[in-house]
């Protein structure tokens, strides 16, 4: 059993995370990626900085990002590429935590990061604009990645008294990418630097550090609040959606949409393989780590974490009234939300005096669970089954034909309005819609040196 635990622990979330990787080479650009290369095309580098602000979006640090993207310099096929760099973003920010917040594990941190890596893959609500999605893999996947490197970093000042430089400054520097890319995490960056600030004043030792923190976020926010886009998007927006900016509705919203992703969660085999995989460690960490005897502390992380979730949801919708959170913003709570679902079982079970019984129980046969949570994963209707779906089936082999027949009629065409063939095949897992719809339709042929719009069969 002890060889079998050894080859499951490093080959089944070794073979969950493949597929993403193979998948990404039949990717394209899409929506808002030929958008912003658009628009840097039209007003160069600064010029789409000053647009975004002023039309569209304040959110600065992924609008920089976004105008440096690989299609903005005509190399299309670097969206192939930039999935495969967020799952190795994915996996570095796994180790640092490993190896930071579970050193009781340290001899296994490789595997700690494969496992955290995998199953933040496996509990996406969607793919599309989660991984392959450049735009929203950058405003939100990205933005997560670095609340999880600056949470990690918090952890390693206040808890192991790790108080370095290099620590307070990387922890500012997050705390403007994650506000500059994701209002809704920023909005949780904003909140703790508060409740710092509170905490220090309390205890009369304010220090630079924290005081620092906060200036920071403050003008951070004074950034993205004053930003002219703002306002012209909810505009714009206005004129297709029914509005309200009531705060009990947006509230009642919230609460409503974490309870039904709640639901999701639970349905699905494999979160609970998943789930009973976190036992150990959330045992180790909290009985033994923090010293948290007290059962009482796993209900209320689990509280915390789906109030966070609520949070997220009422952030998104209440600025904009829009009462159907897009799906890029429940990729971000279903984090949230699996972690307090886990956190709460582990609650029960404690309460049951089972937990000790229940950890050993769980490390004597994990191979078992870990086999079955990639068993589920494949033969249920989750995301990573349509992902495996996608790639046998050649319905990505035959979209990324489709793509290349496209860019090759666009270069070879001579007149300015070209015909595009329509797509006839839709692999979910990296594409959602057709990019010849509205204004990136229109404008797609700018990134190929055309003047006028681009016509679809």
């Amino acid at each position: 059993m002890k060889q079998l635990n050894r080859y499951a622990t490093i080959l089944v979330p070794v073979f969950i995370i493949v597929p993403f990787v193979v998948i990404s080479f039949y990717n394209h650009p899409a929506l808002d990626d030929w958008w912003y290369a658009e628009t840097y095309k039209q007003n160069g580098f600064w010029g789409a900085q000053q647009y975004w602000y002023n039309h569209y979006t304040a959110r600065f640090f992924s609008n920089f990002i976004m105008t440096i993207a690989p299609l903005s310099f005509g190399w299309a096929e670097g969206h192939k590429v930039m999935p495969i760099v967020f799952l190795l973003c994915l996996y570095g920010t796994m180790y640092k935590i490993a190896e930071t917040v579970f050193n009781n594990f340290s001899a296994k941190k490789n595997v700690l990061a494969l496992w955290f890596a995998a199953t933040y893959l496996l509990i996406q609500r969607d793919y599309f604009e989660s991984i392959y999605w450049l735009a929203a893999n950058v405003v939100y996947q990205y933005a997560m990645l670095f609340l999880l490197l600056h949470i990690n970093l918090i952890y390693q000042i206040f808890v192991q008294n790790e108080y370095k430089i290099r620590h307070c400054v990387l922890v500012v520097l997050l705390s403007v990418a994650i506000t500059g890319s994701n209002e809704s995490l920023g909005g949780l960056v904003l909140v703790e630097a508060i409740g710092m600030c509170i905490i220090s004043f309390y205890q009369k030792r304010l220090q630079i550090f924290t005081a620092s923190f906060l200036l920071v976020q403050i003008v951070s926010w004074a950034i993205m609040f004053m930003a002219p886009g703002n306002w012209a998007k909810i505009h714009d927006a206005t004129q297709d959606h029914v509005y309200t900016f009531f705060f009990a509705k947006a509230i009642g919203h919230s609460f409503l949409s974490v309870g039904y992703y709640s639901v999701y969660l639970l349905k699905q085999q494999t979160v609970w393989c998943l789930i009973l995989l976190s036992i150990p460690i959330f045992k180790s960490f909290l009985n033994e780590k923090l010293k948290l005897k007290n059962p009482l502390f796993f209900i209320t992380f689990s509280a915390v974490s789906f109030c966070i979730a609520v949070a997220i949801y009422f952030i998104s919708i209440y600025p904009t009234g829009i009462l159907i959170p897009p799906l890029r913003i429940t990729n971000i709570a279903i984090i949230f939300l699996f972690s307090g679902i886990a956190l709460a079982v582990c609650w029960l079970i404690e309460k049951l005096n089972l937990l000790e019984k229940f950890a050993i129980m769980i490390q004597k046969n994990k191979a078992l669970v870990m086999v079955a949570s990639f068993v589920f994963a494949i033969i249920t209707p989750t995301k990573f089954h349509q992902l495996l779906m996608d790639l046998t089936t050649g319905k990505a082999a035959k979209y990324n034909k489709t793509m290349y027949d496209r860019y090759s009629t666009l270069k070879s065409t001579n007149t300015d309005t070209c015909y595009l063939p329509a797509l006839t095949n839709v692999p979910r897992t990296i594409v959602a819609t057709d990019v010849g719809t509205g204004f990136v339709g229109e404008h797609i042929g700018l990134i190929f040196g055309k003047s006028n719009k681009v016509i679809f069969k």
